[in-house]
């Protein structure tokens, strides 16, 4: 049986209709399909799909280190341990764990830009060097 949609919109008396069939038969989040596309790829188009999937990684991780030093700053500017004591064992860990936060994070960086250099080199290496 065909799942399908129908959706209407007006504009400029124009009428739009669209028709999805089959909706479930594709999912975003299958890793199975997502593999199989993935293996067809040539050599260039697998590096550039890893670079754009760790340039999101580093993304994050610099949006990460963002908020954690800028809730540092907050907690500090607004003396909020002095204001509030009972709440004071709680900003404390929370700071003991940000540094660890912290530091995950700047290797995460690290680590991923060391990752993309070596495969630019690696990948620079091949173009010479015929096998």
């Amino acid at each position: 049986m065909k799942n399908t949609i129908n959706i209407q919109s007006t504009k400029n008396g124009k009428n739009i209709t669209m028709i999805m069939e089959n909706i479930g038969s594709f999912s975003i989040f299958d890793l199975a399909e997502l593999w199989t596309r993935f293996q067809t790829f040539d050599g260039l188009t697998k590096i550039v799909c890893t670079f754009l999937l760790s340039s999101y990684l580093i993304l994050s991780n610099i949006v990460s280190v963002t908020v954690t030093l800028y809730g540092n700053y907050l907690l500090e500017r607004f003396k909020l341990e002095e204001k509030y004591p009972k709440l004071g064992i709680f900003i404390k860990y929370r700071r003991k764990v940000s540094k660890y936060f912290l530091v995950s994070n700047i290797m995460g960086i690290m680590f991923v830009s060391l990752r993309n250099i070596f495969c630019v080199y690696l990948y620079s290496l091949s173009s010479y060097i015929k096998w």
